[in-house]
């Protein structure tokens, strides 16, 4: 991984999901949940049922529902995940889990390359909910941001299970299920492959060099072909 394409949008993104051909992303500064083209097009918005406080961040999208991570900046130990309605922004439900910034969906079932099934369509594997395979074979893995950990997330009992810290405070995630990479995003600018025992792979990158924020959004999505499929 290295130097890329810069998208530059006219408007503030924090974390995102692939959502079956566009990206839900998050905005710092309001509730608005955007839907953006992967060229980085405005195709919509929605103001979602949460405070427009800091901060709207990471979120996975699980069949309709988007569970979407909610940063207090002015009260870290009071953030909330947020199960809200995809398409109206209805809060469905909210979470107290402190801390948190970063979410993915972790497939450890890695047998079926092709989420539907039609080698000429597919999603990434972190935004495809439940809707496609049994709920075992997903796993939420968040991260929280000060306490510098990533681990998994159970929304049956809102239960946070740390599994490694990270040397700088962790913000986005992305699952590469073919390859079985957890990429975290870092303050300072980092994105860092890890495996899921907290070993990195190597020391990562920097996409946008040294910066003093957090890389907050990360996603995999894939890229369609006529004959044959590539991630």
């Amino acid at each position: 991984m290295g130097p890329g394409t810069i998208i530059t949008t006219s408007f503030p993104i924090n974390g995102m999901t692939n959502a079956h051909g566009f990206l839900y992303s998050g905005d710092p500064f309001s509730n608005t949940i955007r839907r953006i083209s992967y060229n980085g097009s405005l195709l919509g918005s929605t103001v979602a049922g949460f405070p427009a406080g800091c901060c709207s961040e990471d979120m996975v999208l699980a069949g309709r529902s988007l569970y979407h991570a909610h940063y207090n900046a002015g009260n870290p130990s009071n953030s909330k995940i947020e199960k809200i309605n995809a398409r109206t922004g209805a809060l469905v439900q909210t979470f107290t889990q402190s801390d948190v910034v970063g979410m993915t969906f972790v497939t450890k079932d890695d047998d079926d390359d092709d989420d539907d099934g039609d080698h000429g369509h597919g999603d990434s594997t972190a935004s495809i909910g439940w809707s496609h395979h049994d709920d075992e074979q997903h796993e939420i893995w968040i991260t929280h941001w000060n306490a510098h950990q990533v681990g998994q997330w159970d929304p049956a009992t809102n239960t946070f299970t740390p599994r490694f810290t990270t040397p700088s405070r962790a913000g986005g995630l992305a699952w590469d299920q073919r390859k079985q990479v957890l990429w975290v995003g870092m303050q300072g600018g980092l994105v860092v492959p890890y495996r899921l025992n907290g070993t990195p792979y190597n020391a990562g990158f920097r996409p946008f060099g040294p910066i003093g924020d957090t890389i907050d959004g990360l996603e995999f999505v894939k890229k369609l072909h006529h004959h044959h499929d590539h991630d």
